[in-house]
């Protein structure tokens, strides 16, 4: 949650666009939810991701929500979470990128420290899904 807050107030203090500050606040708060209904068994689609991206209208304009929509359609969410996850924080690097060349007040050390908090959102979400798949071992001896 840290590393959101951070660069969401980065891309507040840095961006030229308003709209673009909204959309990467959307992703990173995207990319969180499904990592929820990708990691638990009692969070999916239906009961956690749909109400609150309704509520909270995470899927943006009419153009982009059905971009978003038709992405997310091909996405089993329980299954291939990670895949989503990643997926919104390569489009929430892009935002970065594409304000970095067109933002006079967004410069390489800004750029820098934006894409690091983005990149450390994802890799929180991989560690996760790293430990939900691990396997324990359980060593079995004989008694003699």
């Amino acid at each position: 949650m840290r590393c959101i807050v951070n660069a969401c107030m980065m891309a507040r203090a840095s961006f030229s666009e308003p709209e673009e500050v909204h959309r990467f606040w959307r992703y990173l708060n995207l990319q969180h939810l499904i990592a929820y209904c990708g990691l638990t068994d009692g969070y999916n689609i239906d009961n956690f991701f749909g109400p609150l991206v309704e509520k909270y209208s995470l899927l943006g304009d009419e153009r982009e929500r059905e971009e978003e929509r038709a992405y997310l359609s091909t996405v089993d969410v329980d299954a291939e979470g990670l895949r989503a996850c990643a997926m919104y924080e390569v489009w929430t690097l892009e935002i970065a990128h594409a304000q970095a060349a067109m933002t006079p007040l967004f410069t390489p050390p800004v750029h820098a420290q934006l894409n690091a908090e983005v990149l450390n959102v994802g890799n929180s979400i991989k560690r996760l899904y790293a430990y939900s798949y691990q396997v324990l071992h359980f060593p079995l001896s004989r008694a003699t």
